[in-house]
């Protein structure tokens, strides 16, 4: 089903792009996700104290989620949006760790996870700008095996640095690359897209 998908694409390189932007992003979204209270109690926080000060960047993050939805849906700048969002993202976890205090940590995972937040329904909003038919079906499985595998990798590598380097600041750098990576794959899917779009041909 993935290789249809891949073929029926004008371009197939969008396929494999996608797939491996969406590895890339969800490695992002999901490497922290289980760490995030130990990173705060490392600064000193009681069991309780996390509990409430790591609800607060998801809340942000829920937010600008829901905001950025909304102006995508009016501009149409998924693509910008996706890019520029994985690029602050990359910022916040590289500024979280590159203090040793608990308020530029805080700060930075919350500019993290919001970045995150809008990436997600930015990314899932592409695909269909060059996959219909069996091409959807096949590339929309391509692109979800491809997230999943993120998302089994991306904890372990978290933990396995954590316990390699003895704190978490090489994983969350680590993190930061990847993010910007997936940025970059992001402005040259646009490219694709902007051609395929150009071309007239979509798959049936």
């Amino acid at each position: 089903m993935g290789e249809s998908a891949v073929l029926c694409c004008r371009t197939p390189g969008q396929a494999h792009l996608c797939s491996g932007g969406c590895l890339l992003l969800i490695l992002g979204v999901l490497g922290p996700a289980y760490w995030v209270p130990l990173i705060l109690k490392s600064h000193g926080l009681c069991d309780t104290q996390v509990g409430w000060v790591s609800a607060g960047p998801y809340l942000v993050a829920a937010v600008a989620m829901v905001v950025s939805g909304q102006l995508m849906d009016r501009t149409g700048g998924h693509v910008l949006y996706l890019a520029v969002a994985c690029l602050i993202s990359a910022a916040g976890f590289a500024f979280s760790v590159f203090y040793n205090a608990l308020l530029p940590a805080l700060l930075g995972l919350t500019i993290a996870l919001a970045g995150l937040g809008v990436a997600r329904p930015a990314f899932f909003s592409i695909p269909a700008k060059f996959l219909t038919g069996i091409a959807a079906a096949g590339g929309l499985a391509l692109i979800n095996s491809a997230g999943s595998l993120g998302g089994i990798v991306g904890p372990f590598v978290i933990g396995w640095l954590k316990d390699a380097t003895g704190s978490f600041r090489t994983g969350l750098y680590s993190l930061a690359g990847t993010l910007m990576l997936a940025a970059l794959l992001t402005f040259v899917l646009g490219t694709l897209v902007r051609v395929h779009a150009k071309g007239g041909h979509r798959t049936s």
